[in-house]
């Protein structure tokens, strides 16, 4: 005998956009599941990754609830059987899929699971033709604990295009990390750009949103490099009884439109549609908060919360100094509010863009000087924040909260080429070299821009004796040419412990301001 329930996601989406709720109900399965006992796997041996193109992926996962990702080879009825680890088997209803309406992309959101519990489940696909359906093998994630103890979180940020492989990406998922956060610039493609480098006008918006849909499934093609990393450490090899690693990806400037594009992007839209079908988004979410963008937050017991910030899709670049220019109204409520009412000792915000205000002052929160200032008075009364960015292609730095207003990690390039680093320089009106790479606690003696010969900015390289105005501080973000790298995080209820590292794992080195050596660490106690 078996029973139908209805399962529910535990914060419910508010109204969107007729489009939007079509091609959300074509793909995601929230609802009904049948009980039974675990069924016989014969199909699962004989027909390995039958009709899938891509995945299984999981996001999303809390304690009570796990998403499950996946992309077929042609448009088919999808659908996904989990089983406890007392042996219950639950499926979900199928979905079909569409190349047209979802680029044959489904996504199915499991609720009512148990806390800290490994479930396995498979993937079936129905064959259009023969109506037979065929069934993966066994695939294995973890819900969150009711108490999490300890937890390791790995931060990448800015790839370079063409999706080359990433030894950092690698390294970090070798490590088996409990969450990756994927911080902006999976791509630099700038969709928004045709291939001359000029915006596109808005009757584009089908190219665009193919290219978006192309750079998300490549990424995770397994016959790419890129997508190998991906594929190895996140998918991994079916019946192997090891656990998936659960990913966020926020975008940055060039995965959502193009360089330094914000809120006036004509292809706003294309960006979220492509995310949505690629993403799984966390009960805590932009559109949860009756909001828009790709912001969320994700909590761990009361030990962590993470909270993912839109960077480019709320920003007002022709008005920074309005109140909430960086953000907008919605986001930075949505996490003034979150940080005031986490319960969890330690609140990481992952910012694609520096926090510093001394670094990139023209398209990071530097630019956006008076919600800076209103968000760090905001939280002052908030414990144990810490920052963690992106954006600037540097080797990784240190602040310890002197100019960031909280600890702040800078995240090294994740593989970008030597022409394409220290994104923090201008040659402003083809007269003067202008570097701006900040003040930091523990990184370089020497700006990476003007200190280290020939100089270079952003692909061109100019003569000892150009004119210069640069920022003298006493320590800069190390170099990133051929210095990639990612920062790997450990937690515990009394210490935070936050390491940039190498391509090959080993913490990086760097100095002080009195020239003294320091490795790249920023170890915290709870009071």
């Amino acid at each position: 005998m078996s029973a139908t329930r209805t399962l529910a996601p535990s914060h419910p989406q508010p109204a969107r956009t007729h489009a939007r709720r079509i091609a959300r109900a074509r793909r995601h399965v929230l609802a009904a599941v049948r009980w039974a006992a675990p069924p016989a796997l014969a199909l699962a041996a004989a027909v390995a990754h039958a009709g899938v193109a891509q995945g299984p992926m999981v996001q999303a996962v809390t304690n009570k609830q796990a998403g499950v990702w996946v992309r077929t080879s042609v448009d088919q009825a999808v659908r996904i059987r989990y089983t406890d680890p007392l042996g219950n088997s639950l499926t979900t209803d199928p979905v079909t899929t569409s190349l047209l309406a979802s680029d044959d992309t489904a996504s199915f959101l499991l609720t009512g699971l148990a806390p800290a519990t490994k479930y396995t489940y498979q993937v079936g696909t129905t064959d259009p033709d023969s109506g037979i359906e065929s069934w993966t093998g066994n695939y294995a994630f973890e819900t969150v604990g009711g108490v999490v103890k300890s937890m390791h979180i790995a931060v990448l940020s800015d790839f370079r295009n063409n999706l080359k492989g990433s030894d950092a990406l690698q390294k970090a998922l070798n490590w088996k990390p409990d969450l990756l956060a994927v911080i902006g610039d999976l791509d630099h493609r700038d969709p928004a750009r045709d291939k001359h480098g000029k915006p596109r006008p808005p009757e584009d918006a089908p190219i665009v949103l193919n290219d978006l849909r192309k750079m998300h499934r490549d990424s995770r093609d397994p016959a790419r490099p890129l997508g190998q990393n991906f594929f190895s450490g996140i998918v991994g090899e079916q019946d192997s009884g090891k656990l998936q690693i659960p990913w966020v990806y926020a975008w940055d400037d060039h995965d959502y439109c193009a360089n330094n594009e914000d809120q006036t992007c004509t292809f706003r839209s294309e960006a979220v549609q492509a995310w949505d079908e690629y993403y799984i988004a966390a009960p805590d979410n932009a559109f949860s908060a009756g909001c828009s963008g790709d912001f969320e937050s994700l909590t761990y017991g009361k030990l962590v919360q993470v909270f993912f910030l839109d960077a480019r899709s709320q920003s007002d670049a022709t008005a920074p100094d309005g109140p909430t220019a960086m953000l907008g109204a919605c986001q930075h409520a949505w996490l003034v509010d979150g940080l005031h009412a986490s319960k969890a000792t330690w609140k990481i915000v992952m910012s694609p863009v520096p926090m510093n205000a001394t670094t990139k002052t023209y398209d990071a929160w530097g630019f956006y000087p008076n919600e800076r200032a209103s968000l760090l008075a905001a939280i002052a009364d908030v414990p144990n924040v810490v920052i963690v960015s992106g954006d600037i292609h540097s080797g990784g730095a240190i602040d310890e909260g002197e100019h960031s207003g909280r600890p702040e990690a800078s995240t090294p390039h994740a593989d970008m080429p030597d022409t394409w680093v220290n994104t923090y320089c201008r040659n402003e009106d083809h007269t003067t070299l202008l570097s701006r790479p900040g003040s930091w606690t523990i990184g370089s003696n020497l700006d990476p821009i003007i200190d280290i010969k020939p100089m270079q900015c952003l692909a061109q390289f100019f003569p000892d004796d150009y004119p210069v105005d640069r920022e003298i501080a006493p320590v800069y973000p190390l170099d990133g040419r051929g210095n990639p790298g990612y920062v790997w995080i450990g937690v515990t209820p009394t210490e935070f412990n936050l390491t940039v590292r190498d391509v090959n794992g080993n913490v990086k080195q760097g100095v002080r301001a009195d020239g003294s050596a320091a490795a790249l660490k920023l170890n915290l106690v709870a009071p």
